[in-house]
């Protein structure tokens, strides 16, 4: 999904790479010493990527992997960093261009919530999540999860910055982007991908 964004902003921007935001749950297996069994919810991270992929589909999937795997512990410490590190360390990373665009996967929700499961996800849309006058997280955010066999995406972003068309054009992109990945990667032989089929919903 990674390749598939930075492969379609840095066509839009015309820049060889893609600065994103990405936003982790924090319950990452990363620490021994860490148990949140008796814990509910999730430890927020965010963390900044430049993400190359450029090239044939299957070298920009392998230079995503090895861009996404070279963050040291999967971001979990840059906000520490960021605003409780060392003076030097906190200069540093806010003079570092921000990344205008979130990215974030919720995950499997298919796994967490089968047939014995108390609570299931509601049907009914919920309403608006915050107020409409209130600050946007990002410029653009792009939320997804996977649910009953489906892969779903959400855009948001501000009227008055973009206009619609502008981010219909790109998520039509990367619908297609990522449509091409997804055939590609079943395409492949068996040993040097595992492919997963989704039911893509617009």
């Amino acid at each position: 999904m990674l390749t598939a964004l930075a492969r379609v902003i840095t066509r839009w921007s015309g820049q060889p790479a893609a600065l994103i935001q990405l936003e982790g749950h924090g319950r990452e297996d990363l620490f021994d010493s860490v148990d949140l069994s008796r814990s509910v919810g999730w430890f927020t991270s965010l963390f900044p990527v430049r993400l190359e992929a450029a090239g044939e589909l299957s070298s920009a999937i392998k230079s995503v992997k090895e861009q996404l795997r070279a963050v040291p512990g999967k971001g979990i410490g840059y906000g520490l960093l960021r605003y409780l590190g060392t003076p030097e360390a906190r200069a540093t990373l806010s003079n570092l261009a921000a990344p205008r665009i979130t990215f974030n996967y919720l995950g499997q929700f298919d796994r967490q919530f089968n047939e014995s499961a108390l609570f299931v996800p509601a049907t009914q849309g919920s309403g608006q999540a915050q107020d409409p006058d209130a600050p946007l997280a990002n410029w653009l955010t792009v939320e997804g999860q996977v649910y009953g066999g489906e892969l779903a995406l959400q855009w948001g972003f501000s009227g008055e910055m973009f206009e619609v068309a502008t981010v219909q054009r790109l998520a039509d992109d990367y619908a297609a982007e990522l449509t091409a990945l997804i055939a590609h990667c079943c395409a492949t032989p068996a040993g040097r991908s595992r492919p997963r089929t989704f039911r893509w919903r617009a």
